[in-house]
């Protein structure tokens, strides 16, 4: 098996090389683009979206690969996905119309295979909460919806979602030593590549998509070996969560539609105050603290500190008095 599992990794690396190689051509023959505004999008030309195309393939051959038993069901589903992400890029549909489709997919997938319901609420400070009936299927479809619109939101700024999502699979890793979560890092640095060279976006087929996968094996992990418990998911999850939520609360305050974009999110109010590297660096800091804490203070503390931390930056980089740094 080992032969096998070298041999694979050769075919990822060979694939993944000729997407950069071979980009320009890809490119022109997906022929979808980020176009900038100069209201939300910044970037200074048309950058292709080639980014959830990339994602996709390698999570097909590496579902297929290392998951056998699933693969029509594992093909169909994110292939739905992807497909969803995809028009949004083209035609741009609306968030009412995502949601509602995103719902139906993990509802029908969650019919399926039963193993990523989630059955009771483990916490590390109060008695575990069972989930019965319809709750369990509504609660999943809450729990993988929130991370997708969350991570879909945060995608604002290049290297920011590629790098949160290799810190997740490194967690996984880490703590269930399961061999997939290493591959599925590998696409995610050969993207990262073209996206630091602004050659490339995710897109919504990629935000979405790697969204997707991301809960989808965090639900099932949390099921089947019951490593991580609901404090340790909020503290993985804390920075996209934080913010969405944070962006809906302003929304409704200020009388908007809270799906529709705008352009308060974390990425646009650091990159209005800092230069392009401070603000990955202070919004890798954000994102990594939370569960590094954890391990050092404890979860409880890490929630409290994080959370203020996370306020005083957001309150601090939103004064207008402030000249960029």
């Amino acid at each position: 098996m080992d032969h096998f599992l070298y041999f694979f990794l050769v075919i990822l690396i060979l694939i993944n090389t000729s997407f950069i190689i071979f980009h320009d051509k890809l490119s022109k023959i997906y022929n979808i683009y980020d176009v900038p505004d100069g209201i939300r999008k910044y970037h200074k030309k048309s950058t292709p979206l080639t980014g959830g195309l990339i994602i996709f393939i390698n999570i097909i051959l590496i579902f297929s690969f290392f998951q056998p038993n699933n693969y029509i069901l594992t093909l169909f589903i994110f292939f739905i996905v992807f497909i969803l992400g995809y028009v949004d890029d083209k035609r741009n549909i609306s968030p009412t119309l995502k949601l509602g489709v995103l719902f139906f997919i993990v509802i029908l997938n969650s019919l399926v295979n039963q193993e990523i319901l989630i059955n009771n609420l483990r916490f590390n400070y109060i008695e575990s909460l069972n989930l019965t009936g319809s709750i369990k299927y509504l609660f999943l479809a809450f729990c993988i919806i929130s991370f997708v619109n969350a991570l879909n939101m945060f995608d604002g700024a290049n290297l920011q979602v590629s790098i949160y999502s290799i810190f997740l699979l490194v967690v996984i890793y880490l703590n269930s030593t399961q061999l997939i979560y290493v591959y599925l890092i590998l696409p995610l640095i050969f993207f990262s590549i073209l996206n630091f060279k602004n050659k490339s976006f995710l897109g919504d087929s990629g935000s979405i998509l790697i969204g997707y996968a991301i809960s989808h094996e965090i639900i099932k992990i949390y099921n089947v070996e019951s490593i991580f418990t609901c404090e340790d998911i909020f503290l993985l999850m804390f920075l996209p969560g934080i913010d969405m939520t944070r962006l809906f609360i302003y929304r409704l305050i200020n009388k908007k539609n809270p799906l529709k974009p705008d352009n308060e999110h974390i990425h646009h109010i650091v990159n209005r105050k800092l230069d392009k590297n401070k603000s990955l660096i202070l919004i890798i800091i954000l994102t990594i603290m939370p569960y590094i804490l954890s391990l050092i203070l404890g979860r409880l503390i890490s929630i409290i500190i994080s959370s203020l931390f996370y306020l005083f930056v957001i309150t601090k980089l939103s004064k207008n008095n402030w000249d960029k740094i």
